[in-house]
């Protein structure tokens, strides 16, 4: 089903999801390339908000974190003071922070305001146990208990995405840290090889698990990159690349890579910047990968810069995402095919939201 290129805000009663079988289309056709107009992410804080009903904040750092109650309340009410533009729509990620899977790997995770980091635990990876799954890891009770209580609270307002899973290398950072991780490199790629393809056993039997929760809602499958789909799909990644070669990146993340892609039904992989985009050719190559989203961690440099990348990226017929701002609109939409294309545009409130809604309908019927 191809879209007719008319953008509309999500139609709420409170929270529920009366749009959401057009957006699920929508998404459909992103991923078969179909899509006659980008996909827009827009979201906003509402024209009127009223935040009278959010939680009271714990006094504890941890504790926002942990106590779930709080954490699933206070963004159910940041959700109904959101306006979703375009083609985003309501959800909830059950989020520990970015090193949740090196710590069901056997880590530890420390808590700051907005964000947590690993705190390794291997010495040395020669003589270091198996890594394998462990039912009984707090890291592991958490995430599912969170998962669990946010499926429970939704009731089909909102989707529950999997949370932030970072296998290969980069969950053997979080276990061994990054400095020292770059002299097993050196030193030991033998062994590196063997614990992420055990990282990947674990990663494989977390997804399938939350994947299994998640499912209960039967409103499809969604992540940290809002991309929805009604099949087994995940966002990978390897933000660890930007410190190694092209040819290490063949010897150590593609073997895990290609695992995880013949066992997801599709999968973006996240280009965390220009230091990693040196290994965009290797991923191109890879016919079951379906797309990159790229990440601008240059601050001297404008979205538009990458233009000639994204045209790259495209003519291999892979997907693309990328977070953008309304100053660079105009060159996103005159010099990239809209099919496969996903722009989060940053907008401050509700009324620029429906004005780029606007603008890019207005956009497309002209060039019919």
């Amino acid at each position: 089903m191809l879209y007719d290129g008319v953008y509309g805000a999500q139609k709420m009663e409170g929270l529920r999801m009366q749009d959401f079988v057009r957006i699920q289309e929508r998404y459909r056709a992103f991923w078969n390339r179909e899509n006659e107009t980008p996909l827009l992410w827009l979201c906003a804080p509402r024209a009127h908000t009223d935040y009278s009903r959010a939680p009271r904040r714990p006094e504890k750092t941890e504790d926002r974190w942990l106590d779930f109650a709080y954490v699933i309340r206070s963004h159910r009410v940041w959700m109904e003071n959101t306006y979703y533009g375009g083609d985003a729509y309501p959800n909830f990620m059950p989020n520990l922070g970015p090193d949740i899977l090196g710590a069901i790997c056997g880590g530890d995770i420390a808590f700051g305001e907005t964000t947590s980091w690993a705190r390794p635990c291997v010495a040395e990876w020669e003589g270091h146990p198996d890594i394998v799954f462990d039912e009984n890891n707090v890291w592991w009770q958490r995430i599912r208990t969170l998962t669990e209580m946010a499926v429970a609270d939704s009731r089909g307002d909102y989707c529950v995405q999997i949370t932030d899973l970072h296998a290969g290398m980069d969950a053997l950072v979080s276990l061994r840290g990054a400095q020292e991780l770059c002299m097993d490199v050196l030193d030991c790629p033998g062994l590196l090889q063997r614990y992420t393809m055990q990282v990947y056993d674990v990663f494989r039997e977390v997804y399938d698990r939350l994947y299994a929760i998640t499912s209960r809602l039967g409103m499809g499958t969604t992540n940290w990159l809002n991309i929805w789909s009604d099949r087994k799909w995940y966002v990978t990644s390897c933000d660890f690349s930007c410190l190694i070669s092209p040819e290490q990146f063949a010897e150590l993340v593609l073997p895990e890579l290609r695992a995880e892609l013949s066992y997801l039904d599709g999968s973006v992989w996240h280009l965390d910047g220009t230091q990693c985009a040196r290994h965009l050719d290797a991923l191109l190559s890879l016919e079951k990968l379906n797309g990159i989203q790229y990440v601008n961690s240059e601050f001297d440099r404008r979205p538009t810069d990458y233009l000639p990348m994204i045209r790259k990226i495209q003519q291999h017929g892979k997907l693309f995402q990328m977070a953008i701002g309304p100053e660079d609109l105009d060159a996103f939409l005159t010099e990239l095919e809209p099919q496969g294309l996903f722009l989060t545009v940053s907008v401050k409130d509700e009324s620029e939201a429906r004005e780029i809604e606007e603008y890019v309908a207005r956009y497309y019927r002209r060039r019919r």
